[in-house]
């Protein structure tokens, strides 16, 4: 026996006002799609690079993995190189290596 087409508008219903993509709640099972624009997120410092692993998190959940792979970058900017290799070792972030950050790792060049 199954439900009536009420009922089953009615269970819908309830299930939109839990919908969290939605504004209004706590479950989804839908991804949304990014607009046809590339983003870049850059996060500094300590706290801007947790906001950005926590963003990057947050789109991942919520917008479709090839969407956010195509569409954005995330750019963790710190002096302290520890914390940034801890995120990539943790999985939060890529590591991609250029000369100004192996110049960054040595210290100052020569004048």
């Amino acid at each position: 026996m199954g439900l009536t087409l009420e009922q089953q508008n009615k269970v819908d219903a309830n299930l939109k006002m839990l919908d969290y993509l939605e504004g209004t709640g706590i479950l989804s099972d839908n991804k949304k799609t990014l607009v046809n624009e590339f983003f870049v997120f850059i996060g500094s410092g300590g706290t801007g690079c947790k906001a950005l692993a926590h963003l990057k998190k947050e789109m991942k959940k919520q917008v479709h993995s090839d969407e956010v792979r195509k569409k954005t970058m995330f750019i963790a900017v710190d002096t302290a190189h520890n914390e940034l290799d801890q995120y990539v070792r943790d999985g939060k972030f890529e590591k991609r290596r250029n000369r100004a950050d192996d110049a960054a790792r040595s210290g100052p060049g020569p004048l």
